[in-house]
C-alpha cells in the first residue's frame, strides 16, 4: 500500500511524488492557522501554534515540534526514520525568544530514501526567516 497523496487547492491536484509531497506538507505546517478550520479545530498541526504554546520555554519548543511533527509526517510517509530539532541563540543574545533552529527528517517513501531539513529563525517571538532544504536519494 502507498503512503497518502497530498491534497492541493490548485490545479496541480493530488501530490505524490515525494519531493512536492514533502514541500508541500512542511509548507502547510509552517503556513497553516491552528483556528482556521472549524470542522477540524484543534486538529491542525501548526508550527506558529507550538511557538505559542511554549512560549519562551524552548525546552517546550524543542520538545512538542519533534513529537508534533512526527506524528503529522507519519499522516504521509510510512517509514519515518527520525525527526531532529537543534537551537542556539542569535548572535550570543541568550534568551529564548532569538533562537536559530534546525529541522532535519530522514524518511523512506516507497523504498527511496528522503532527506528534509528546514532552518529558521525567531526574533522576539516570530518567525523571521525559514529555508528548507529537500535532498532525494
Amino acid at each position: 500500500m502507498s503512503d497518502p497523496a497530498v491534497p492541493t487547492l490548485s490545479s496541480y491536484g493530488f501530490v505524490e511524488d515525494t519531493p512536492t509531497k514533502a514541500d508541500r506538507v512542511f509548507s502547510y505546517f509552517i503556513i497553516s492557522l491552528y483556528s482556521q478550520s472549524n470542522e477540524f479545530y484543534g486538529g491542525i498541526t501548526s508550527l506558529p501554534r507550538i511557538l505559542q504554546q511554549a512560549g519562551d520555554d524552548m525546552t517546550r519548543f524543542q520538545g512538542d515540534l519533534r513529537s508534533k511533527l512526527e506524528v503529522y509526517l507519519r499522516r504521509y510517509f510510512s517509514a519515518l526514520v527520525e525527526v531532529g530539532i537543534s537551537t542556539e541563540a542569535i548572535d550570543g543574545i541568550d534568551t529564548n525568544l532569538n533562537v536559530k533552529f534546525n529541522i532535519t527528517v530522514q524518511s523512506i517513501d516507497d523504498a527511496q530514501p528522503f532527506n528534509f531539513s528546514a532552518l529558521g529563525r525567531i526574533q522576539n517571538s516570530k518567525f523571521t526567516e525559514i529555508t528548507r532544504i529537500i535532498n532525494q536519494g
